[in-house]
């Protein structure tokens, strides 16, 4: 049974949501203690909590590929290259400079156009 294309357009926004704060979980498990500020068990539960997001985004990809063609699915997680650079930017105090604000107008430009040229509007 296919979705409808506003659910599916939600089911992508959390596949995102889920693909970025997974990969911040993800660094944030992965520092070393001596260089990190949160504790061991803390680090142990970033990376629990980063793979269940990355096992929920990959089960939201399988189902939006109920509805619309991989051709515009898999380009469509790619906006997680846009998403995350700006929750780097706010939760890990990450530079951010002009040439990735730029990188992140391209990415975007490009999903939306890829979107446009296989009829979702």
């Amino acid at each position: 049974m296919a979705l409808g294309t506003w659910r599916t357009v939600a089911l992508l926004c959390g596949v995102v949501g889920g693909l970025s704060v997974g990969n911040i979980l993800f660094r944030v498990g992965m520092t070393p203690a001596a260089s990190s500020a949160h504790s061991a068990g803390f680090r142990a539960l970033a990376m629990a909590g980063g793979m269940v997001l990355m096992i929920g985004q990959q089960c939201g990809v399988w189902a939006a590929l109920r509805t619309w063609p991989a051709s515009v699915v898999i380009p469509a997680t790619g906006l997680n290259f846009a998403v995350l650079p700006l929750l780097e930017y706010w939760w890990l105090g990450e530079p951010m400079r002009l040439d990735r604000w730029l990188g992140i107008v391209c990415i975007v430009v490009g999903v939306t156009l890829v979107g446009r040229s296989a009829g979702v509007s």
